[in-house]
């Protein structure tokens, strides 16, 4: 901060113990200056105590909004570990179950491409994509009559209209299966193959086998989904229901230890403004009563005379090549520019120049002794001190 100067002119930056000594060597009264301090400090505590505050907010607003949520999540928390039970569901064995739903149905689709040629689908990708969507078919039947005897969401007739569909496509399924078989014990015996001998043979073996093939692959590929798919959910809502209740506990112990630290802090930067404030105005006092008991010294008139002679030399020596009339214009003008300037200090002094001037009244020695009712002035002001002090006064 800054104090103008006597003159009133331009402004600049004052130290605490120049502005306390001009103070009191003019006779101020010590109360307005200790005022002054104690205004500055009360300002700075007030600009800090402002931002901690909305620091402090923004922590007290996580730990509200965590309050609101936690007890929502630790309930359903609660809920899916109650339903799913004690311990972390399976993940591993339900996805290799998926997994092996989709190899089972795509090697089925695989083995009844082949036999779609009765329906004169000889075309091999289409048989492929065809032989699919009869696999799918047959899955998704015995996974929704699966869910009508697990599960009651669905409709009653819903579940009713899940079996009869599922019987229906078993029965086909069956039918399909004796057919397959038949119709590949025909294809050996036209290319004269023992295997046709074999299954013309045994047409109940050829039958029961080939029925297995068709119908266990859907009903396994339906059980290995709805097995992996329901511990897979269960799984991901235990996992997501724990890990939100984790974290939000860890954001309300981070949170409020946060604004146990913001308000900690804060507490101790008051403290210590204060603590600065009493030495402040312990300063203040202390070079106000100097400049009160001991004043200033005015420069030397000599001194401002050898100051402007100085600055026409140098201007002499600086245009030493310029014509004479020119040389002897400038050494004037600079030695009545140095001395007007100089001269105006002297007269109006500076805090800070004033400081520099005061009397100083040294320590006796040791056979002196020291009149009754004066101290002797000790100058522990250091320069390093006068810059931390410095531009901190309104």
């Amino acid at each position: 901060m800054k104090l103008p100067t006597l003159s009133g002119k331009k402004p600049r930056p004052e130290s605490l113990e120049a502005h306390a000594f001009f103070q009191g060597a003019h006779g101020v009264d010590l109360k307005p200056g200790l005022e002054r301090v104690q205004a500055n400090f009360d300002q700075e505590a007030a600009k800090y105590s402002h931002d901690a505050v909305a620091r402090e907010k923004k922590h007290e607003t996580v730990l509200e909004r965590v309050r609101a949520v936690l007890p929502d999540a630790e309930a359903k928390a609660d809920q899916v570990n109650e339903r799913i039970g004690i311990g972390k569901p399976q993940a591993i064995l339900p996805a290799l179950a998926v997994a092996s739903a989709f190899f089972m149905a795509a090697a089925e689709s695989a083995m009844l491409a082949p036999a779609l040629d009765v329906l004169h689908i000889t075309n091999p990708f289409v048989q492929v994509f065809a032989a699919t969507a009869i696999v799918l078919v047959s899955c998704w039947a015995f996974h929704f009559a699966w869910e009508s005897f697990t599960s009651d969401q669905s409709p009653r007739i819903w579940r009713n209209i899940s079996r009869i569909v599922a019987i229906l496509v078993a029965v086909a399924l069956t039918l399909w299966g004796i057919f397959r078989g038949s119709q590949v014990a025909f294809a050996a015996n036209l290319d004269h193959n023992p295997l046709g001998q074999f299954l013309s043979g045994h047409p109940v073996l050829a039958s029961a086998f080939y029925i297995f093939v068709t119908l266990a692959t859907p009903i396994v590929v339906a059980a290995a989904m709805q097995y992996g798919v329901h511990h897979l959910r269960d799984w991901w809502e235990w996992k997501t229901a724990n890990a939100k209740v984790e974290r939000l506990r860890e954001t309300r112990v981070t949170a409020q230890k946060q604004l146990e630290t913001e308000r900690e802090q804060h507490q101790q930067v008051l403290k210590q403004l204060a603590y600065e404030c009493a030495q402040w105005k312990a300063s203040y006092r202390i070079h106000h009563e100097r400049g009160a008991r001991h004043k200033a010294v005015k420069q030397p008139l000599a001194i401002v005379f050898l100051k402007a002679a100085l600055a026409a030399i140098l201007a002499g020596l600086l245009l030493f090549w310029a014509p004479l009339p020119c040389m002897v214009g400038a050494v004037l003008a600079a030695g009545i520019a140095a001395y007007l300037y100089f001269q105006r200090k002297r007269e109006h002094p500076g805090a800070e120049d004033y400081l520099k001037s005061h009397k100083v009244v040294f320590a006796p020695n040791a056979h002196e002794s020291i009149p009754s009712g004066q101290a002797p002035l000790v100058l522990e002001a250091s320069v390093t001190t006068r810059k931390k002090r410095k531009g901190l006064l309104p």
